[in-house]
């Protein structure tokens, strides 16, 4: 897979935030994105991600635990990418300190879904929205 060469593995920040990507590169980047387990920051913002496309990047983002900051501001999540999150194990990073969901039309179901999640971010100290 595209992100799972030993020399990568070990990345501790990637941001791919502002670079248009198709959705073969994003079903690629998914695929190696889990094995990207000392990754701690990851910028995606300003991909033109939707729902879809986050609902095919959570069940990679679940398993990175070691993740402390992740931005998926300026994207088009809305509330079926925020229900698509908060049902896969985005929960799992416990280790997360910062996020940014800011400019992504969560909606009223959204808010309810991320608030639900918020309980097992016990180190979270900034959420933009």
């Amino acid at each position: 897979a595209l992100l799972n060469l030993p020399m990568i593995t070990h990345l501790k920040e990637l941001d791919l935030s502002e670079t248009a990507r198709g959705s073969e590169f994003l079903t690629l980047f998914a695929v190696g994105l889990a094995s990207l387990k000392h990754l701690v920051w990851l910028g995606l913002s300003s991909l033109s991600l939707k729902a879809e496309e986050i609902l095919v990047l959570s069940r990679s983002l679940s398993s990175l635990e070691s993740l402390e900051h992740l931005n998926f501001s300026r994207n088009f999540i809305g509330q079926q990418g925020m229900i698509a999150l908060a049902n896969t194990n985005f929960a799992r990073m416990s280790r997360l300190t910062a996020l940014d969901l800011a400019l992504n039309d969560l909606g009223p179901v959204g808010s309810i879904c991320l608030c639900s999640c918020l309980d097992t971010f016990s180190n979270l100290t900034s959420l933009d929205l």
